[in-house]
């Protein structure tokens, strides 16, 4: 097998083997490897090349905990509002909500995508950040690590309680990583047959 074929063949796995993780070890990440992952998130395709990211890194676990807690926070204040509930069902409510977040806040590193508003191109940020985004899964799991795409679990609003944010940021993602406390299998996928069609419908 030639060095193509072999190349070829490692992105491939890299690919196929990515999962969404929702629980971390807590065995620190090398600071060499957060910016080999950075490197290659600076390296999708954006709009005319204007790269309108911005990447906030959290490592401090005071840091990391105070965002689990606004987290949780705001996760029970939107389940409470305007409805009324038990005793029993809210106090169920808490413990599944600090369970999962408990889970998502485990990892010992984060990186967080915005979008920059104001920049010429701006309205092309809805494909630029989640490019970027997708570098940072695969280039985390090709050098062993796992990761999870979150909008919600890790919020926009939960990490601007924390941290001040420049309003001209939008956005896009926060991801976890760092190495799984498991791997799940892969869920089951469509057949490519079924995604794909040729020249026309």
């Amino acid at each position: 097998m030639n060095t193509k074929t072999d190349r070829s063949t490692v992105f491939f796995d890299v690919i196929k083997n990515r999962r969404s993780i929702r629980k971390f070890k807590s065995t620190p990440i090398p600071k060499e490897h957060i910016t080999r992952i950075l490197e290659a998130a600076s390296l999708a395709p954006t709009a005319n090349n204007r790269q309108p990211w911005k990447f906030l890194v959290i490592q401090n676990p005071e840091t990391i905990d105070a965002i689990k807690r606004a987290s949780v926070e705001l996760k029970i204040q939107e389940y409470t509002h305007n409805t009324e509930h038990t005793p029993e069902q809210l106090a169920a409510r808490k413990e599944k909500v600090s369970n999962h977040y408990d889970d998502i806040f485990s990892a010992p590193a984060y990186i967080v995508v915005f979008t920059d508003s104001y920049e010429e191109f701006s309205h092309y940020n809805t494909h630029d950040g989640p490019l970027a985004a997708a570098h940072i899964c695969l280039s985390a799991q090709a050098l062993g690590y796992g990761s999870l795409y979150a909008t919600e679990s890790i919020s926009d609003a939960a990490i601007r309680k924390i941290i001040t944010v420049p309003v001209k940021y939008t956005f896009v993602c926060g991801i976890p990583i760092g190495i799984p406390e498991s791997i799940p299998e892969m869920p089951p996928k469509k057949p490519v047959d079924e995604l794909v069609v040729y020249e026309h419908f």
